[in-house]
Order: structure tokens, then sequence, then C-alpha cells
């Protein structure tokens, strides 16, 4: 739960409110559950591979390849009208959001004693 406060209180929400990013309203009939389940359906993606980049620490390659696949998730979303973003701030915002999730799960690890250790 910790990590959905730190990603989506704060930063999706926040772009959302300052007009940079909204979800569609129009996806299922109530509108606050079409946005709603896009909100959880981005935040299990994101956090899903950040956590998987930052604890299993795979070589450049993979990391890249798993980057790559968000962008193409986000981009995806973009032109299926899933997700709004303002004009031309497709590139930043995709990118702070990216960004901003391996950040949470570093400093959620960090609050948590630390690094994972191995048994």
């Amino acid at each position: 739960m910790g990590l959905f406060t730190l990603y989506v209180v704060t930063l999706l929400w926040g772009l959302d409110v300052a007009g940079f990013m909204q979800f569609t309203t129009t996806l299922f009939n109530n509108p606050k559950v079409s946005r709603y389940s896009l909100y959880l359906v981005y935040y299990s993606l994101s956090s899903i591979f950040m956590m998987l980049i930052y604890f299993l620490k795979p070589k450049l390659r993979y990391k890249s390849l798993i980057i790559f696949i968000l962008y193409a998730i986000y981009y995806t979303g973009y032109k299926q009208n899933l997700i709004w973003i303002k004009e031309g701030w497709f590139l930043s915002v995709t990118t702070i959001k990216i960004f901003w999730m391996y950040l949470s799960v570093f400093i959620l690890d960090r609050l948590y004693n630390g690094p994972h250790k191995k048994v």
C-alpha cells in the first residue's frame, strides 16, 4: 500500500490535477470505475516491472527491454485514448512516471531496512 501512495497519490493524481494527464472516463458505464480501473492497471504494470528491475538487477539489455515495454504500453494506451496526455508532453510525462515508480520502489526498500538480503 505504501507504493500505491507514493506513486498514485503523489504523481498520477498530481499530473491529473495539473492538467498534464488524465485517464479516460468512458471505458465503462461508470466514469469513476473506468478511471480508477485504469489507474490500477497502469499502477500494477509499472510497479511489477520496476520491482523486477530493482530487485532482480538484470543486465542493462534486459532493463532496457523492460523500460521499452513500459513505454510501449503507455504509448498504446495513449493512442487508444485510454490516457490523455497534454499535446507534446508524452515523452516527458511517461519518463517521469517510469522514473518516479523506480524511485518509489527504492524509497520503500530503504524504509524497510535496506536492500533485500539473500539468505
